[in-house]
C-alpha cells in the first residue's frame, strides 16, 4: 500500500514537471510572439513615417511653387 502511495506521488510529481514543461514551452512562445508583434508594430510604424515624411515634402513643393507664381505675378504686375 505505501508503495502505491509512493508511486502515485511519484507520478503525480512527473505530471508536474511535465506541465511545468509545457507551461515553459507556452511561455517561450507567448514570448515569441510579443517580440515577433513589437517588431511587426515597429516596421509598419517606419513605413508609415515615410510615408508621412514623403507626402509632407510632396506639400512642401507644392506649396514653393505656389509661392514662386504668386511672387512671379506680383513681379509681373507690380
Amino acid at each position: 500500500m505505501v508503495v502505491d502511495d509512493y508511486s502515485c506521488v511519484g507520478e503525480s510529481n512527473h505530471l508536474s514537471l511535465e506541465e511545468e514543461n509545457r507551461r515553459e514551452k507556452v511561455i517561450n512562445k507567448l514570448c515569441e510572439l510579443e517580440r515577433r508583434l513589437h517588431e511587426l508594430l515597429h516596421t509598419r510604424q517606419q513605413e508609415r513615417i515615410t510615408e508621412l515624411e514623403n507626402a509632407l515634402e510632396c506639400s512642401e513643393r507644392r506649396l514653393l511653387e505656389k509661392e514662386i507664381e504668386v511672387i512671379t505675378e506680383m513681379i509681373i504686375v507690380g
